[in-house]
Parts: C-alpha cells; structure tokens; sequence
C-alpha cells in the first residue's frame, strides 16, 4: 500500500471534503492518477500544509486535472486515490527518495490508473469536449411506433494510427516518469482528446468499439509477464537473457522521453528496477544490471556530442550520466 491516500468519501454519498490519510499498512483499493504537472507547478503537499492537508484538501486551489480525477474515482465508486504531489510531501528528500523507489508497486496495485493522457499540464483538465466526428440520422423504430431518436455513425480509422496519434504521441507519454507507470499498471484509462481507451493485460479497447490486436498487447505487457514468470519461481540463463532484452528495449524509449529535473534520471526508472531485483537476483547498478555488464556498457548515444549531467547523478560508465538519447549494440 501507499503511505499515503486521498480519501473521496464513502461512495454513492455527497461530495465530501476530500483529505489525506495515513494508510498504516492498511489495504485500501484505490486508483492513482499518470498526469503531467506542467511547467508552473502546483499544490502539493509539504511538511509546513501536511496537517491541514489531512484535515481537508483545498478543491478550489486544486488544478483541473486533479479535479477531474476525483470525478472518475467517484463515479466508479472508488473511495480512495493515490496521487503523487499530494501523497508524498514534496520538500522531505528522505520521503521522496523512499517513494519514488516504490512507485512501482503504487501503480501496479492500484485498481486501475487513471491516465490524462490529452492534457499538457495539470491545470488543462482531461474531461473536456472531444473532436470525435460523426454523423446522426434521425430514425423511427417501426412505422406504429412514436419514438423517434438517432442513429450515430463515423468513419472507422485504423486502430493503430489513430491510438498512435491520440496515445502514444501524446503529452502525457513524452514524459520520462510516465514510461514506468504504464508499463506497471494492471488498467489504465487513457483520456484522449477524441476517445477514452481502455489497457489492461488481455485487452485494449477503444470506446468506438475497435481492438487492438494480440500481438501490440503482448508487446506493451511484456515486462509484466516477465515478472510474473520470474515471480513463479522459473529461472533460467535464458528467461534471463529475454529479460535483458526487453530491458534494453525500454532504455531505448526512456533516453528518448522528457524529464523536466534532471536529478530524475534515475528515479523515474527506479520502480521498474525495485520490481526486478528481488525476483531477478541480481544487482542492479546505475541503470545496468551486473548479469550483463559488458553489453549494458555497451551502449552509445544517438547524437553526437553528448551532453554531460550538469550535476553528479551517476559514474561515467552509465548512459544516466548523460543528457540525450542512447543505443545499445
């Protein structure tokens, strides 16, 4: 569980003020929230607010966004969410750097996650009106019947383009920190600017009614189900292998991705590891597993030349020690 949740009320009962909680170990089903912040920031949690955050959340100083996910988890009857600028205290480095290392297991327990995925930054809101075209034509059921109504059509797009360009391009996957919470969610609900998605392991759906093929879903899971082989206790040089590919695979899309602190290398892929290293059994080393060292060092930027961290975040010898993207070979 989360240190930390917000707490909506009982469902089915009026709006009540909303408020932090110490879960306390308690199991609570909850949802979190995959959002991105924006460059203004905005209310969070801190050691000066933590007590009257706990006593009742400010709606009216809450951004868009946030409001919208209090929506969704009523609406589905979730009392509980967990969201990351409220459930963390934002100034403690020492509770930062413990949390950010169990995000992880955060989204991969949570109900389902609740992805914004059309909004640039926190104050835009994702439940906003859409452009998805369509057609109606009025209709009569029967020629003795009196009730009239609508019949609604649209074109029928590929499903791969269209998702490519209302999820996978979108603001909300372009961040570093977003990568890790989709690959560990069980569910997601992808809120786009034409249509909401549905994601979970066996399935992908769009509300149009089209699905996405077998193939694309395993391909997306495929850390998942890495895990869950090795959590079954199967352990082979070869699943190993198969693990390290697809780990390679994800630090291809990491380098690519935005990071707004570049002190966040690391831990934005720190909840992925922390899931690996007890059923992998083996160390996990500046973004480098010590399985396979000489192919994890091997790896080399995109552009050249590339650019050295500013600050110290990692030996030279790691891609994270450097700003831009990578390739391995």
């Amino acid at each position: 569980m989360p240190k930390r949740l917000i707490d909506l009320g009982l469902p089915g009962a009026s709006l009540a003020t909303p408020k932090i909680i110490d879960t306390k170990g308690r199991q609570e089903q909850y949802v979190a929230l995959s959002y991105c912040w924006g460059p203004n920031g905005h209310i969070s949690t801190t050691t000066e607010n933590i007590k009257c955050m706990k006593k009742s959340i400010p709606i009216e100083l809450l951004p868009q966004t946030i409001k919208d996910a209090f929506l969704v988890a009523r609406k589905v009857d979730v009392r509980y969410i967990w969201i990351d600028a409220l459930c963390i205290i934002q100034d403690d480095d020492e509770e930062w750097d413990i949390e950010a290392k169990r995000m992880g297991v955060i989204y991969a327990n949570s109900y389902f996650t609740i992805a914004a995925t059309c909004a640039e930054q926190s104050g835009d809101g994702f439940l906003r009106p859409r452009t998805l075209n369509r057609v109606s034509i009025p209709f009569r059921l029967n020629s003795a019947s009196e009730i009239d109504s609508n019949i609604y059509f649209r074109n029928q797009p590929d499903f791969l383009q269209d998702h490519q360009a209302c999820v996978l391009e979108s603001p909300l996957l372009k961040r570093a920190w977003v990568l890790q919470e989709t690959l560990l969610s069980r569910r997601m609900v992808h809120f786009s600017s034409k249509q909401v998605y549905w994601e979970c392991r066996c399935a992908f759906y769009a509300e149009d009614g089209m699905t996405e093929d077998a193939d694309c879903r395993e391909r997306a899971h495929e850390f998942l189900n890495m895990i869950s082989i090795l959590k079954g206790g199967i352990h082979s040089e070869q699943l190993a292998e198969m693990f390290f590919r697809i780990w390679g695979s994800i630090l291809l899309r990491y380098s690519n991705l935005s990071i707004t602190r570049p002190s966040d290398k690391l831990p934005a892929l720190s909840g992925l590891a922390s899931l690996a290293e007890p059923v992998l059994g083996y160390r996990y080393l500046y973004g480098i597993w010590n399985f396979n060292l000489p192919y994890g060092l091997f790896w080399h930027p995109v552009n050249r030349p590339m650019v050295q961290a500013t600050e110290w975040r990692a030996p030279s010898w790691s891609w994270a020690a450097l700003e831009g993207a990578i390739t391995l070979e």
